[in-house]
This record gives C-alpha cells, sequence and structure tokens, in this order.
C-alpha cells in the first residue's frame, strides 16, 4: 500500500533570527538609576546634553551609546561633585540629611535681603495659616510717614493689606505655627505671632505683634513692640511704641515715649522721654526723665521728679527739681 501525504498538515515556519537588542544587555545598576532620577530632577538647574538621540526601528550602534553614557558620566560626576557635603545619616535613631563643611542659604531669588516675595524662608513645622483673631495690615509701619499703622484706612494708605493671615514675608526663620510674616529679616516662633515690619522679630508667645523696624517681643501674650527698636521681653497686652521704648513685663503697660521703660506691674505708662515706672499699678511718668517706682495711681508730669509710691496708695516726691 502506497503511503499517502496528508496535505492537511501544515509545516510551521522555523523561527528567524532577530537583530540583537543592544539595550536589554543593558542593565542600569542602583547609582545609575539613582543619578539619572537627579539628572531629571535637576533638569531645571542644567540639563544634561547626550550627542546623540534615536528614533524607533535605527540600529543603535556602541559607539552611539558610548558616548551618550560619557556625557551622562560627566553630568552624573558634577552632580556628585555638589553633593558631596550632603550625607543621609542616622542621628538619635531618625534619618536625617547632614550638610558638613559648607553653609546652607536661603534666598528668594530677587537678589537682595530687604525683598520679599513669600519664598526664601526657613520654615520649621507646617505653618499654618491664623484662621482666628482680628486682622492687621501687612505693613506694621507707614514707610514713607513712619506712623504706625493702626486700623483698615492707615494700612490701604500705607499699600498693605487688612488680613487675618499673611505669609507674604522672605529671609525669615519661622517655627510654630500660625505665624504672619510679610517684610524680611526677621525670626518668629510661637504661635499666632506675627512680623510686618523689617526685622521685626517674635521669639515665642502667642498673639504677640513685632511691627516695628527692628523691633522684638521675646514672649509672654497679646503684647505689641510697635516703636523703632523698641522692645517687650514678656507679660500680656503690654505695648511698646516709641522709638527705643521697653515693656519687661506685666500687664497692661504702655511705653510711648522714646527711650522710656516700664519694668512691671499692671496698668501703667511711661510717656515722657526717659520716663520709667519701675512697678506698681496705674502708675504714669510723663515727664521727661520722670520716674515712679511703685505704689498705686502715682504720677508725675515734672521733668527729672522722681516718685515713690507709698504702701498705702499714697504717693511720695522724693527727689527733682
Amino acid at each position: 500500500m502506497s503511503k499517502r501525504r496528508n496535505r492537511n498538515i501544515r509545516t510551521s515556519p522555523l523561527p528567524q533570527p532577530q537583530p540583537p537588542n543592544r539595550l536589554a544587555r543593558f542593565k542600569p545598576s542602583r547609582a545609575q538609576i539613582v543619578s539619572g532620577a537627579l539628572i531629571f530632577s535637576a533638569g531645571m538647574l542644567a540639563f544634561a546634553v547626550v550627542p546623540n538621540s534615536f528614533t524607533v526601528g535605527t540600529t543603535i550602534s556602541s559607539a552611539a551609546m558610548n558616548d551618550n553614557f560619557s556625557a551622562l558620566d560627566a553630568r552624573i560626576a558634577l552632580l556628585e561633585a555638589k553633593l558631596a557635603s550632603v550625607t543621609n545619616e542616622t542621628v538619635n535613631g531618625q534619618p536625617t540629611v547632614r550638610f558638613t563643611g559648607v553653609n546652607v542659604q536661603v534666598v528668594n531669588g530677587l537678589n537682595a535681603t530687604a525683598t520679599a516675595n513669600g519664598s526664601g524662608n526657613l520654615i520649621v513645622g507646617y505653618d499654618e495659616a491664623l484662621d482666628t483673631g482680628t486682622p492687621r495690615c501687612t505693613i506694621g509701619t507707614d514707610p514713607v510717614s513712619g506712623v504706625i499703622v493702626v486700623d483698615e484706612t492707615a494700612c490701604t494708605a500705607a499699600g498693605g493689606s487688612w488680613l487675618i493671615s499673611f505669609k507674604t514675608g522672605s529671609h525669615y526663620i519661622v517655627s510654630g505655627s500660625q505665624n504672619n510674616y510679610s517684610r524680611w529679616g526677621g525670626f518668629l516662633a510661637g504661635n499666632g505671632n506675627t512680623s510686618n515690619y523689617d526685622y521685626a522679630s517674635v521669639s515665642g508667645g502667642q498673639f504677640n505683634i513685632a511691627s516695628g523696624q527692628y523691633a522684638s517681643v521675646s514672649g509672654g501674650q497679646f503684647n505689641t513692640a510697635s516703636g523703632q527698636y523698641a522692645s517687650v521681653s514678656g507679660g500680656q497686652g503690654n505695648t511698646a511704641s516709641g522709638q527705643y521704648a521697653s515693656v519687661s513685663g506685666g500687664q497692661a503697660n504702655t511705653v510711648s515715649s522714646s527711650f522710656a521703660s516700664v519694668s512691671g506691674g499692671r496698668s501703667n505708662t511711661a510717656s515722657g522721654e526717659y520716663a520709667s515706672v519701675s512697678g506698681g499699678r496705674s502708675n504714669t511718668a510723663s515727664g521727661h526723665w520722670a520716674s515712679v517706682s511703685g505704689g498705686q495711681g502715682c504720677t508725675t508730669a515734672v521733668t527729672y521728679k522722681w516718685t515713690v509710691g507709698g504702701l498705702t496708695a499714697g504717693c511720695s516726691a522724693t527727689l527733682g527739681n
């Protein structure tokens, strides 16, 4: 019997050899992956230019690939050199980025410290927005007249904005939460504090305001240093509005004249130049170089007069012209 060939059987073609995939043999290392990520993330700073580009369906030569890798290697080396002072450490059990032998400089890109655009700040924490409280001006003192801004009308006239929360300043060191800053070169910590004039700082406390040039509030609550170079060290509801004025502590004390001071107590006022109230309650030193040492309800309106408060709320002038 003769064998008959089954014509329904089809023979599959033999697999054809494929051109070698030159890219399949390249397996990037971890360092190369990280470096590549750095290159792309740093692309806004400096693009990694490679000499050869390829399109789909073209043959890639080893020489062209090597040229590209050489260009990338050069860029990686440059990035590694720039990051030579930065290391990833574990400090006190926490991952820590360490800078060694260098300064860390944060700038807003406007080529001057005395500029503001909301950037160039060193912020520790989440820097939440202030969501309650009384609005205040983004400019604490009118830069033309030198008058302290106290209401919305004066704020608008000075070119400021009347807001509850603002974070438009630059070159601040900011810590805590809900703090406001709108000028430049200050320090802010605590909660709900405001620096709204040049180089003014609040180093702690709550709802304090440093609105005079170079003014400072060290702590306490609801304190205001609005005079140029004025300071409030602590307490509650104190105001230093005179140039170089100071309130050391206490409650509801006011220093409204230049070089005057209140050391403590409650509801005391030093309104004469170089005047001082050391303590007590509701005392007033309104004469130049006048002084009240204590007591209650004592007033010294005469220049160079020193008044001592009595133990029974009486006042006596013991020294002066």
